[in-house]
């Protein structure tokens, strides 16, 4: 009866450890955002899909809570050239801060409607780092995966206005 015993109190430690690992965990990535509300992230950024590099005036507006959970709900790709040909797919996109570094974004998805060489590329997760001083998100070899095999990658930076201060 003491082994079991012994067992059972083990395996309680076990799961207390766990409990309190996955708490710590889940405290990592707390954050508090201000202000709250509507944002725009625009700047010019570099699309690459198969051989072709476009550089496009690109535009989001999103909306992002106090804790830092982002609702994407618009995005445009520049209205010139074959920019214009870029549409986001399955709007609004999800993400969430992540410390004070870095926004996750799920399911980015786009259609570039170019002959041959465009398509589908994503759904897709995005890390995109964050920087707190000067308010903008780096794209850097972001890349969303193409059913087709070949993905689009994206590279530059969005300024963020209104400036946030994101707090761990």
């Amino acid at each position: 009866m003491g082994m079991y015993r012994h067992l059972i109190h083990r395996a309680a430690a076990v799961a207390a450890s766990v409990v309190a690992l996955m708490s710590v965990a889940g405290a990592a990535h707390a954050v508090k955002i201000t202000p709250a509300g509507e944002v725009v992230a625009s700047g010019k950024l570099r699309y690459k899909k198969s051989f072709v590099t476009l550089e496009c005036d690109t535009k989001f507006v999103s909306h992002i809570t106090e804790d830092g959970r982002l609702t994407v709900l618009n995005a445009e790709f520049g209205r010139n050239g074959l920019c214009r040909h870029i549409s986001a797919l399955a709007l609004p996109w999800r993400g969430q801060a992540q410390g004070n570094n870095f926004l996750v974004i799920h399911n980015a998805y786009v259609n570039v409607d170019v002959p041959l060489l465009g398509g589908v590329c994503g759904p897709s997760r995005l890390e995109l780092a964050w920087d707190n001083a000067q308010s903008t998100l780096t794209f850097k070899d972001a890349v969303l995966m193409s059913p087709e095999g070949r993905d689009c990658i994206t590279n530059g930076v969005v300024t963020v206005v209104p400036a946030l201060d994101v707090q761990p």
